[in-house]
């Protein structure tokens, strides 16, 4: 465990930056999947 206080803060940002991205990335695949199951039916 490393202190946070010599933690840049930019690499915290870039932690949660990411994070966010994965979250609306999974969001995006699933609306594709739904999307893609629409047009067959």
């Amino acid at each position: 465990m490393w202190n946070m206080r010599k933690t840049p803060s930019f690499l915290v940002f870039l932690l949660f930056y990411c994070r966010r991205m994965d979250i609306l990335r999974k969001n995006k695949g699933r609306r594709d999947f739904l999307d893609s199951l629409s047009e067959h039916f």
